[in-house]
């Protein structure tokens, strides 16, 4: 008897390679400009917090007074 080989279709790793991006080098003009904008949102942040810390400070000035002119 004799032994026929089927041919059965392997993938052999020979499909079209796909060349992969490197990641962009960052100029110094960039870094600074980042850094600046980190630095100008944390002040934005702590300012909405003061105003937010204020305005919470104010209500309850005012839930304090209504409740003594309701006595």
């Amino acid at each position: 008897l004799l032994n026929i080989k089927r041919s059965t279709s392997k993938d052999k790793g020979k499909g079209i390679m796909q060349e992969t991006e490197l990641p962009k080098k960052i100029k110094k003009k960039e870094i600074i400009q980042l850094s600046l904008d980190e630095e100008l949102a944390q002040k934005l942040h702590a300012k909405e917090l003061a105003k937010e810390t204020a305005r919470q400070e104010q209500e309850k000035y005012n839930l304090e007074k209504a409740l003594k002119l309701q006595k």
